[in-house]
């Protein structure tokens, strides 16, 4: 037993590293699958500046989508909006018309003559030429931005400091091709209190797993026409019971126009105002019971009856000084 043991400190004792290192060397290379060879493109930037694939406008609207299409897309109807690391700003400054940098005029291919990329310069800098390129550019797949999507998910936050998914409260990094905001908030999320944050969020997603009809308008609104059109509440309440369901009765019935789908949100105080009128119908209901529970006790026992007052007797009056109570013989 003992043998075993210290046999087993040896072994842990006599561990050579450069020995296991040599036989990890020594061992074959597992080979890898060929991978795909990624194709360069033919328009990029060289020493003596940008070059297209072709000396032309769309050359040049190739090259402008290839190098900025993360940071300018047209919206068509509303013109050119650049990318601010947080969402997309319409481009009122006009930024997109020097964003096109300046053309190479040696081609170190050899693909161009020097006079021909010096003509193709000046035609690309001029007015007439960065109009073209931009009006190839603006339809090109990739840099066209469908008005439809701006700002159209309501449960995503643009704030200074990321992108807020209301449905789950993280903060992620902006993408320029998935974040399709043009508002954003004036300050960004703070850090909270990590177990109160995961304490809170296991409180409402608890919620709208086991009670999911709280989070429904139907719900509130069914809610809201049985205390609106019950003729008669019974108790000090009635008249609140009515007005507490009207009130939000018109509520959800503003809101059922606009509201996308049914969600809390728009049925906030439907909710609170069908909970209060629970709880005062509640409590009428208890004082009725309480109230027919003394009365019906009083009916058992009957009225106590009130304590008899007898009378005083007359008390005769003392004799006189002079009177004698013997009667003379």
């Amino acid at each position: 037993m003992n043998t075993s043991h210290s046999g087993d400190e040896n072994f842990l004792f006599d561990f050579d590293p450069r020995a296991v290192a040599a036989q990890i060397l020594a061992q074959a290379a597992t080979p890898l699958p060929t991978q795909a060879v990624r194709s360069h493109p033919t328009d990029r930037a060289s020493a003596a500046g940008l070059l297209p694939d072709t000396l032309t406008d769309r050359g040049n609207a190739k090259l402008f989508v290839r190098l900025y299409a993360n940071d300018y897309r047209h919206v068509p109807g509303l013109g050119w909006y650049r990318w601010d690391t947080t969402r997309w700003q319409i481009d009122e400054d006009d930024t997109v018309l020097w964003a096109a940098g300046d053309l190479a005029t040696t081609d170190s291919r050899g693909l161009h003559s020097n006079q021909a990329l010096h003509k193709h310069r000046r035609r690309a800098l001029s007015t007439s030429g960065i109009n073209a390129m931009l009006t190839q550019a603006k339809s090109a797949p990739g840099m066209v931005l469908n008005a439809a999507l701006l700002d159209a998910d309501p449960y995503v936050l643009c704030t200074p400091k990321g992108i807020v998914d209301l449905r789950t409260g993280l903060l992620r990094i902006p993408d320029p091709n998935k974040d399709f905001h043009t508002r954003s908030t004036s300050t960004g999320p703070e850090p909270v209190n990590e177990p109160l944050k995961f304490t809170l969020q296991n409180y409402i997603t608890g919620f709208t797993r086991d009670l999911p009809l709280l989070f429904q308008g139907w719900f509130w609104l069914a809610v809201s026409l049985v205390l609106t059109l019950r003729r008669r509440w019974a108790g000090p309440y009635s008249r609140e019971l009515r007005l507490l369901g009207a009130s939000s009765l018109l509520y959800i019935l503003a809101y059922l126009p606009t509201a996308p789908q049914s969600n809390f949100r728009y049925v906030y105080w439907p909710a609170l105002a069908g909970t209060v009128a629970v709880v005062l119908a509640v409590a009428s209901h208890a004082a009725r019971r309480h109230a027919a529970a003394d009365n019906a006790a009083e009916t058992d026992t009957g009225p106590a009856a009130p304590p008899s007052v007898q009378a005083p007797s007359p008390k005769a009056p003392p004799p006189g000084p002079h009177e004698d109570s013997t009667i003379p013989g």
